[in-house]
């Protein structure tokens, strides 16, 4: 190695012993105490010497990492931390991200669940936390689990039903104590029939007891959860109505054998109670008889039988008469007690097929005149045709032959 002149270890010591930032009257102190052989070199090497030096100096503090806020930020490695909290449905709470940088901590409080926050760290980022809103917040559970920032729901398969007993055929609405778009349902009402509806309604046709069963699961998650209800329906047996009718001209009887139950009868337009009826059916025709009985559960079993009821109307029709005015068979036409009649039609014709008379009324009573001729007609043998009606709305149609004797 060179030894170095005086000048260049002068010129040594004194550049060593500058800190920055330098004070400029320093390097004209040390030009004046330099030999002076060559002045104007040595400045413009010196010059030149410590703009180097200054350069260097800038380059070592701007890159110290103490110094550095900007290039700290860029180059250290951000570790996340997320501090879930309890997801309640009912306080809307928050999940609070924790955010540790070389040992200090910021706290970040989200509210916003679609937002997701990058970190200067390409390889991290950060999951916003899942606050549920009010279209969402009945599909979460109080107790739900986040793990690898992922929240996995629990199912709740709870549910109540309409009513618990009835009388078949019974209808149930069943309903779960969380509805949600995104749940699975899969009910089993303990009769061979099953549902994946969210609410159903189910209808029970045959008597007994019955375990209804929930399971329910979210699409996203691996966990199920039944619920199991034993007898959770009970369905009556229904009573089994049986009846005998008899019936005596225009009389019906109506008896059951039951016993233990409350009976109800309709006929006639009439309702009874009791174990035996009686109706007086006063028009004739096919009648519908009908019979309730209700078990002491509530249950009621209906019967009905049709009753044919065809009673004549009661009416004579004599079949000869002498007009001769001695008081004693002088006229022909219906005979009767029956007050119930409002109104008969009789039509006489000869032997001919010529029709002599017609009336219509309560008295329709032929004295032997053709009404057209208003003579007497000939003795001998004529057809009748006679309607009649009572105030039942009974009809009756008779047909017949009679004598016209000498007067």
């Amino acid at each position: 190695m060179n030894k170095l002149t005086k000048g260049e270890e002068f010129l040594r010591e004194q550049i060593s012993s500058f800190e920055f930032p330098y004070d400029e009257s320093a390097w004209l102190k040390m030009d004046r105490a330099l030999p002076r052989k060559k002045p104007g070199n040595f400045l413009k090497w010196a010059s030149g010497f410590a703009v180097f030096t200054a350069a260097v100096v800038a380059v070592v503090y701007f890159s110290s990492p103490d110094s550095n806020p900007v290039s700290k930020q860029n180059t250290t490695e951000q570790n996340i931390t997320v501090n879930p909290q309890d997801i309640n449905t009912n306080n809307n709470s928050k999940i609070t991200e924790t955010l540790h940088i070389n040992n200090t901590s910021s706290t970040i409080n989200n509210s916003t669940p679609s937002q997701t926050t990058y970190s200067n760290n390409k390889n991290t980022i950060m999951n916003p936390a899942i606050k549920p809103d009010s279209a969402t917040s009945s599909c979460i559970s109080k107790n739900e689990n986040i793990t690898e920032n992922l929240i996995s729901r629990i199912p709740c398969a709870d549910f109540t039903l309409s009513s618990s007993s009835g009388c078949p055929p019974f209808t149930v609405q069943f309903t779960p104590d969380v509805k949600c778009d995104s749940m699975i349902y899969s009910w089993d009402f303990g009769d061979g029939k099953i549902s994946t509806e969210k609410q159903p309604a189910h209808t029970f046709e045959k008597a007994g007891k019955y375990t209804v069963r929930l399971t329910v699961k979210y699409f996203r998650s691996e966990e199920i959860k039944t619920k199991v209800i034993e007898n959770a329906v009970t369905v009556y047996a229904k009573p089994k109505a049986k009846f005998d009718v008899i019936v005596d001209e225009n009389k019906v009887m109506l008896q059951t054998a039951m016993t233990n139950h409350t009976f109800t009868w309709i006929a006639n337009d009439t309702v009874s109670q009791g174990a035996t009826a009686d109706r007086m059916m006063m028009r004739n025709g096919t009648h519908t008889v009908t019979f309730i009985a209700q078990n002491p559960a509530g249950c009621t079993d209906t019967a009905s039988k049709k009753v044919t009821i065809n009673v004549p109307l009661i009416v004579y029709m004599p079949n000869a008469f002498s007009p001769n005015n001695d008081g004693q068979n002088d006229s022909f036409g219906p005979v009767s007690e029956n007050d119930a009649i409002t109104q008969y039609q009789l039509e006489i014709i000869n032997a001919k097929g010529l029709p002599v008379y017609s009336r219509k009324g309560l008295k329709v009573d032929w004295d032997g005149i053709n009404t057209s001729t208003r003579q007497p007609c000939e003795p001998g043998t004529y057809h009748y045709k006679l309607k009649i009606w009572d105030k039942f709305g009974n009809f009756e149609e008779r047909n017949g032959m009679l004598t016209l004797k000498q007067y």
